[in-house]
């Protein structure tokens, strides 16, 4: 078994100090031209790997993102969002030479132990927050400690955050209108993930906005897991006892697919439904149906970019980006 090459194995062949070494390596102005290509030469010739836990040590900074998402009312695995909003951070930080740890939990109480006892042991340098809250309560510790962190999604405090969101209640009350307006629908039910979700809420508010402007009393609301399955066990006993839906506003893809197959079942083909998120489910499945495309991968980078702003202590011009939605309609 080959030894490992140290730090003290570069200096003694280019015949400088450790000191110099490690400068080398963090690129610092303090080293001439001459002597940091002296020393890299020796580096390469030595196949030396630096101890990236030494170097966070040195330099103060882990360059480590931790990426948070409390699963409580959300499947990860069956939700096509989380992977596509991961795949986008994890290549802008990749690019920007930093890693990600990803915190999944599955209660408040988990999470909040777990991300403090992170965050204290100085392992990251800032986190993602996959979604926005309800209760801050974890927020405002972060906030009142300095620790760097953005959310997507709109939290409640919007001045003192970093954030990235769409608009939400606009995309919403715009798909709603539509199917008033156009397709003369007047019985339409709201279908959403658990109201606690900041998101559902929001999406929930431009469904009522466009109801009340017509004059439409009538709501018709079902909550539901993001999970097909039981989705569709849900929606398809609702519409059972509502059968005068005619039209159906959902807040994902996968409410969307369910809601469709639960009409299937019930012989109600002229019910026009509607999704949400443009997700790859969409994309491959045999469904022709109205969805946003909320550029998820634009809402990660955003996030990330954001972030490392703060992190690096650079100048923002705003502490939030609006990412604009486009309504994918499908006729």
């Amino acid at each position: 078994m080959l030894n490992r090459v140290t730090l003290a194995d570069v200096a003694k062949k280019a015949n400088v100090s450790t000191a110099t070494v490690s400068r080398v390596i963090a690129n610092s102005s303090l080293i001439s031209k001459e002597t940091k290509k002296k020393v890299q030469k020796v580096i390469d010739n030595l196949n030396y790997v630096p101890n990236s836990m030494a170097q966070s040590l040195t330099r103060n900074s882990s360059k480590i993102i931790g990426i948070v998402l409390n699963s409580k009312d959300i499947d990860p695995l069956s939700n096509n969002f989380f992977s596509e909003i991961l795949s986008g951070i994890c290549d802008y930080l990749i690019n920007k030479d930093y890693y990600t740890l990803y915190i999944h939990c599955n209660n408040s109480e988990t999470e909040e132990e777990y991300v403090k006892s992170l965050v204290g042991s100085r392992r990251l340098d800032g986190l993602i927050f996959l979604r926005a809250y309800d209760d801050e309560k974890l927020l405002k510790y972060l906030e009142n400690i300095q620790f760097p962190f953005s959310i997507i999604g709109t939290p409640n405090d919007t001045s003192e955050y970093i954030w990235v969101d769409n608009d939400n209640t606009k995309t919403t009350y715009t798909i709603t209108k539509k199917l008033i307006e156009q397709n003369k629908k007047k019985n339409i039910c709201f279908v959403g993930g658990p109201m606690n979700l900041k998101v559902t809420n929001y999406r929930y508010k431009g469904y009522v906005k466009a109801l009340k402007e017509k004059n439409i009393s009538k709501e018709y609301i079902i909550e539901s897991l993001f999970n097909i399955d039981t989705a569709y066990d849900i929606i398809r006993e609702y519409l059972r006892n509502n059968r005068k839906i005619d039209a159906i506003v959902t807040t994902d893809d996968v409410l969307a697919i369910a809601s469709i197959k639960a009409c299937k079942s019930l012989n109600k083909r002229n019910v026009i439904v509607t999704g949400f998120n443009n997700t790859y489910l969409k994309k491959t499945s045999n469904y022709n149906f109205t969805t946003v495309d909320i550029k998820v991968k634009e809402l990660g980078k955003k996030a990330c970019e954001l972030l490392i702003q703060k992190i690096e202590n650079r100048l923002m011009k705003k502490n939030y980006a609006i990412i604009q939605a486009n309504i994918l309609w499908e006729e």
